[in-house]
């Protein structure tokens, strides 16, 4: 049974929401405008600093991105952290990310007492068109440095639009995105494209035909819903769903 995830003004998960298309701004970085951007971060031009004070027991990050969505770094550490530092391999300066406070959990199979865990969401560029390789360092009270950490994260095209919404999920199950037009006209895997377009009225003439048997060939993807991850429980490693839109004016 499918798990049904509507929008009308609530967020369920990881969802962006980009509106006026590109993600260009006066004064962002290249990191920012290129690749990746944190809310509430503070740029800082240069190398990352890279330490060697042992600190993480673990650090993931989503091995998928596509442009316009959205991903966590989750670290796990064996101390309280003040700071993660966040780039991208080959890009210059980074993102200097203060870590509120984190969940605590019992430390297993070490001699520490306690796992420090912090959850970093990541908002990915709308302009970002390639893979990259995320690289972080953490800060402790102490204002010591760790060793440099990476991790490889593979590009999916999706398509952005004048209006993007996008559905992050952590886990490999088939959740669905759906978006409520202001018509009323529902977005979802049975009906992928929105009111105003070709695409929409192709697919509702052929409902209303009842030959179900000569499905219309429609462009997917043009426009609407153009991902629709693990879709029949058929795992794609995606986990997300994108919707987007032009906006046309009349």
């Amino acid at each position: 049974m499918k798990q049904l995830v509507k929008l009308f003004s609530i967020v369920f998960c990881a969802m962006a929401l980009y509106a006026c298309g590109s993600d260009d701004e006066p004064g962002k970085s290249a990191l920012q405008d290129q690749f990746i951007d944190v809310d509430n971060s503070e740029y800082t031009e240069g190398s990352i600093p890279v330490g060697n004070t042992p600190m993480l027991q673990a650090a993931t990050f989503d091995k998928a991105a596509l442009p316009g969505g959205t991903s966590y770094l989750t670290l796990n550490s064996y101390e309280e952290l003040d700071y993660v530092n966040i780039g991208v391999e080959g890009e210059s300066g980074y993102l200097k990310v203060k870590l509120d406070t984190p969940v605590t959990a019992q430390g297993r199979a070490t001699t520490n007492d306690k796992i420090y865990t912090y959850t970093v969401l990541v908002l990915l560029s709308q302009n970002l068109t390639s893979s990259f390789t995320l690289v972080f360092t953490t800060v402790n009270k102490q204002g010591e440095v760790s060793s440099q950490f990476t991790s490889k994260t593979n590009y999916i095209e999706a398509g952005t639009g004048d209006l993007q919404v996008n559905l992050r999920f952590s886990n490999e199950k088939d959740v669905d995105l759906y978006v409520v037009e202001p018509n009323g006209n529902v977005i979802y895997y049975g009906q992928p494209f929105p009111y105003y377009s070709k695409e929409y009225e192709i697919i509702n003439d052929w409902l209303e035909s009842d030959d179900y048997e000569n499905e219309p060939d429609v462009e997917w993807g043009k426009i609407g819903l153009d991902i629709d991850s693990n879709a029949g429980c058929d795992i794609d490693g995606k986990n997300s769903e994108n919707i987007f839109f032009k906006i046309i004016v009349r």
